[in-house]
C-alpha cells in the first residue's frame, strides 16, 4: 500500500502543476513525426509474418502423443502448420523457439512403450502410468495438459448389472489407469476385483467390440473419446 500510495501523492501533484500553467506547445519541427505532402502521418511496416513450415536444422527432441481430448492440440498445430510433420520441417513456434519438435502419433500402450524404451524423448501420459513407464535416467513432468475429472470410464451395455459381470472380462489397457479405475470402481461398491477379469484390450477396439454387441465382452474401460463412442452407440 505504501508505495501504491506514493505513485498516487506523485500523480496528483504533477496533475495540479499542470492545471495552474499554461505550457507554451513548441512546433512540429518534422524530426520525429514527417507530415507528407497528403497530410497523413507515416507509419512503420510491420514486419512480415513469420508462417509455414520450412526446412531447419534446430537440435530437435520427438514427443510420442496418443488420442486423448486435450493432447490432441498438438495435432491440431501440425495442421495448421503452427509445428513441422516431422524432423528437419520447422512451423514458427519451432523458429522462434529454436528447437525441432518431432511429433509421433500412436497407440497409448505403444506411446508408453516408445518413451520407456527410449525411442521417443517425451510422451503424453497420466501422472499413475508413469509410475510403470520407467527409464533409466530421471524423467521430468514438464507441464500438465488437464485433470481427468470424469475422463476415464467403465462401460458396460444397458440393463447390465455389476453382479451379472462375475467372470465376465472387462477389456481394457492393462496396467494403465483404466485398470485402476475399473477396480477401484468395484471396490467402492464392495466388490472383490478378483472375481472380475480384466484383459487387455487397445480402447479403441475395445470400444468397437461393445458397439458390435460382443458377447464376449462384459464392460470395457475406456477414456474419451473412445467411451462416448461407446455410450452412444450402446445398447
Amino acid at each position: 500500500m505504501k508505495r501504491i500510495n506514493v505513485v498516487m501523492v506523485a500523480a496528483a501533484f504533477a496533475l495540479g502543476t499542470a492545471c495552474s500553467k499554461k505550457e507554451e506547445v513548441p512546433p512540429n519541427t518534422g524530426q520525429h513525426f514527417p507530415i507528407p505532402s497528403g497530410g497523413v502521418a507515416q507509419q512503420p511496416a510491420a514486419p512480415p509474418a513469420d508462417t509455414g513450415i520450412a526446412d531447419c536444422s534446430f537440435p530437435s527432441f520427438s514427443l510420442a502423443y496418443s488420442e486423448y481430448a486435450s493432447w490432441s492440440t498438438f495435432a491440431v498445430a501440425e495442421m495448421e502448420q503452427l509445428v513441422g510433420a516431422g524432423k528437419g520441417r520447422c512451423g514458427p513456434i519451432e523458429r522462434k523457439h529454436g528447437v525441432d519438435i518431432e511429433l509421433r502419433f500412436m497407440a497409448y500402450g505403444p506411446s508408453i512403450g516408445a518413451y520407456a524404451g527410449g525411442t521417443a524423448d517425451s510422451v503424453t501420459i497420466t501422472h499413475l502410468d508413469m509410475l510403470t513407464a520407467g527409464r533409466s535416467d530421471t524423467s521430468v513432468v514438464v507441464f500438465a495438459t488437464s485433470t481427468s475429472w470424469g475422463g476415464d470410464r467403465t462401460i458396460v451395455p444397458d440393463g447390465v448389472t455389476v453382479d451379472s459381470l462375475k467372470g465376465k472380462p472387462c477389456r481394457g489397457l492393462e496396467a494403465t489407469v483404466s485398470q485402476y479405475v475399473f477396480e477401484e470402481s468395484l471396490r467402492a461398491l464392495g466388490k472383490d476385483p478378483k472375481r472380475y477379469p480384466y484383459q487387455n484390450m487397445e480402447p479403441d477396439a475395445a470400444a468397437a467390440a461393445l458397439k458390435a454387441r460382443d458377447a464376449n465382452i462384459g464392460c470395457i474401460a475406456v477414456w474419451e473419446p473412445f467411451a462416448l463412442d461407446a455410450i452412444t452407440s450402446r445398447g
